[in-house]
């Protein structure tokens, strides 16, 4: 099940989150969490500004990894985006989910160390 969530519910993971990229640097972060038998085993970010969203904190739990668990948390994202009638969307992300983002129309940008700048248009 996926459902908006509080910056609290992301707490307890941004430790283990910041040792594989994820930075944590906005309160304005809306949360939406993947929950099995009641436990947040993933969550996506977005922050919504009038003209476009910024894709930001992806991160599932290693031992829930390869299940398809953070292609819903972004196919959700991503739905939620349009229902706000956003065309534009840009995130960085690191390279294990690089390909989920070109597959779904992700334009490639600017590559950094340990990210890759991604732009959605038209959404």
């Amino acid at each position: 099940m996926i459902k908006e969530i509080s910056r609290n519910d992301v707490i307890p993971f941004m430790r283990m989150a910041s040792k594989e990229g994820v930075f944590f640097n906005s309160k304005e972060v809306i949360y939406y969490g993947y929950f099995i038998d009641d436990k947040l085993v993933g969550f996506v970010g977005v922050k919504y500004s009038p003209y476009k969203a910024i894709l930001k904190n992806d991160f599932v739990l290693p031992e829930y990894r390869q299940r398809g668990i953070y292609r819903e948390l972004n196919e959700y994202r991503m739905n939620k985006i349009r229902e706000k009638n956003i065309k534009r969307a840009e995130g960085y992300f690191t390279p294990s989910s690089l390909p989920l983002h070109i597959k779904n129309g992700g334009k490639v940008g600017k590559q950094y160390a340990h990210s890759v700048k991604v732009t959605y248009e038209n959404l």
